[in-house]
């Protein structure tokens, strides 16, 4: 049972990147002839944001956290932790929280 679940999940999470990657090559999402993309404020992209998006974007502010700990001492002679704050803190935190759900198009 558990592994059909798995399988599942993995095969939801393929079709959805495919779809966002495929939308992504058309500069925005919207409706072309046959072909329906996501649009933002959607409940489809209410639930990829949900389920996908914001759990990577999480993942993504945890680890720049982690870079920005580590760059810490190289950045400070560099002279741009404000650069390196903004590129692996502010947005991540930005893009996982402060948006609203659906706004794909962040």
């Amino acid at each position: 049972m558990k592994k059909r679940i798995h399988i599942g999940v993995i095969m939801l999470v393929c079709l959805l990147m495919a779809s966002l990657s495929h939308a992504g090559s058309q500069g925005r999402y919207s409706h072309h002839g046959n072909n329906a993309f996501i649009e933002a404020g959607s409940g489809e992209a209410m639930i990829l944001d949900a389920f996908i998006l914001r759990p990577v974007g999480l993942v993504t502010t945890v680890i720049g956290g982690a870079a920005f700990v580590v760059s810490l001492p190289f950045t400070v002679i560099g002279g741009n932790v404000g650069e390196a704050a903004d590129k692996l803190l502010v947005e991540p935190i930005a893009y996982t929280f402060k948006r609203k759900l659906g706004d794909i198009e962040y």
